[in-house]
């Protein structure tokens, strides 16, 4: 008698696949492209600066919870902190918290509530991913991204472009809320690349300054350090994963996560004769 077992094999990162692809439903080119812009604004929202600044959520988590305002200033702050490390890091910021320009800062609203887009994210399945994207605001989208790069206009309104062009236009629903409608046609490469490339041009170079040589040296000090240990830091990476040490790296399986639809190209079904 011969039994046939299938077996759903991911490839990729979920938080950068499409809605469609997480959902198990057909994929088609216009899916890969919407791929490219959960990439980008997940890179938006988890760094904090050049040359791997990375944020530091938990942190940002910890001092909201206990009544702190969160700011510009503290989420670029406590960005530099972490992404230097070391002895100094609880004294710099008790200074950070009282000094006067982060008490003249304008406060910020990120929502916290949305794991998706933050390390942590592969505890979710797939259909939770879906679910927070889908239900996302424009001010979700807006305050999310880091003030690295929310302090430009130009990637403020192209991100919402996209958001538009990949799901459509929320419009208030006679339940009282926004819900996207679907997009009337497929997302073509011309159309992306037309808003991404008006992002580029309206950036204001003033505003968009390189980094000073003191800054470069940290920089190259860090990546130094990174590849002796064999800890690259990537996007979505666990939180306090000190530079230096490796951590295990961990694997879930397609079944943990409630997955028994396989659709997206470079998935295989798998089967085994037993």
């Amino acid at each position: 008698m011969l039994r046939v077992r299938t077996e759903i094999i991911w490839q990729g990162t979920l938080p950068f696949e499409s809605n469609e692809s997480l959902k198990g439903e057909p994929v088609e080119y216009h899916h890969d492209l919407q791929s490219y812009f959960w990439l980008a604004f997940l890179i938006t929202c988890n760094c904090a600066g050049p040359f791997n600044t990375r944020r530091d959520w938990n942190k940002e988590m910890e001092l909201s919870q206990s009544g702190r305002r969160i700011t510009p200033t503290l989420i670029n702050t406590l960005a530099e902190i972490k992404t230097q490390g070391g002895d100094r890091e609880n004294v710099a910021l008790d200074q950070a918290l009282n000094s006067k320009e982060l008490q003249r800062s304008a406060a910020f609203f990120p929502n916290y509530q949305l794991p998706w887009v933050r390390p942590g994210v592969h505890t979710l399945s797939p259909g939770e991913i879906v679910n927070q994207r889908e239900h996302m605001t424009d001010r979700d989208f807006r305050n999310l991204m880091t003030p690295y790069f929310a302090r430009h206009p130009a990637v403020l309104e192209g991100i919402l472009e996209l958001r538009t062009l990949f799901l459509g236009p929320t419009k208030v629903h006679e339940d009282g809320f926004e819900h996207n409608h679907p997009p009337s046609e497929p997302v073509t490469h011309h159309k992306m690349l037309s808003i991404l490339r008006r992002i580029r041009d309206r950036i204001v170079p003033e505003d968009d300054t390189y980094p000073d040589e003191t800054f470069l040296a940290k920089a190259r000090e860090r990546y130094s350090r990174s590849l002796k240990s064999g800890n690259r830091m990537p996007l979505m990476a666990e939180e306090d994963v000190e530079e230096g040490s490796k951590k295990p790296g961990s694997k879930k399986r397609a079944s943990a996560l409630g997955v028994n639809i396989a659709s997206k190209r470079g998935r295989k079904a798998r089967s085994a004769m037993k």
